[in-house]
């Protein structure tokens, strides 16, 4: 049914795989290279919200699910 209703909103989810690489990355190195990809996409309100956002974020977890209040 989320093939056929894909067009809704939260009927379609994608799922997000973490592999262990043997090879660390600090926050800011994440936060650089995730903002050199969103960099990428087409200029909109949506993206730079998004960058400011993860300008603003001081851990992993914030840079993934966004800022937890």
């Amino acid at each position: 049914w989320r093939r056929t209703f894909k067009f809704l909103p939260n009927t379609y989810k994608v799922k997000l795989t973490f592999e262990k690489m043997n090879h660390r990355i600090s926050v800011n190195e994440l936060k650089s290279y995730l903002i050199e990809r969103i960099s990428d996409l087409s200029e909109d309100d949506f993206r730079a919200k998004w960058i400011g956002d993860l300008k603003r974020a001081r851990s992993y977890e914030e840079l993934i699910n966004g800022k937890i209040e």
